[in-house]
């Protein structure tokens, strides 16, 4: 389960606290689903994680990212 308090590193190295919101940037939901960009992407892409435009940006929204976790196999599951 995705933690309310979450500490995670900015783009300058800083350590910041991210608490559950409705949306998150597209790093701050790579790096709540402990992947890449790119692999973020690519999820988005394949349809698999769906994103939301707002503006000139992509969000996501968090119980998107909680559901995706959820839907990937667990450890050992064959």
């Amino acid at each position: 389960m995705i933690s309310a308090n979450k500490s995670i590193n900015d783009k300058f190295g800083c350590a910041r606290e991210l608490t559950e919101r409705i949306r998150y940037t597209r790093a701050d939901a790579a790096q709540m689903l402990s992947i890449s960009l790119r692999q973020l992407d690519r999820l988005r892409t394949d349809g698999k994680i769906i994103g939301r435009v707002d503006g000139k940006r992509t969000y996501f929204d968090h119980d998107e990212l909680v559901s995706y976790a959820k839907s990937c196999a667990p450890e050992g599951a064959a």
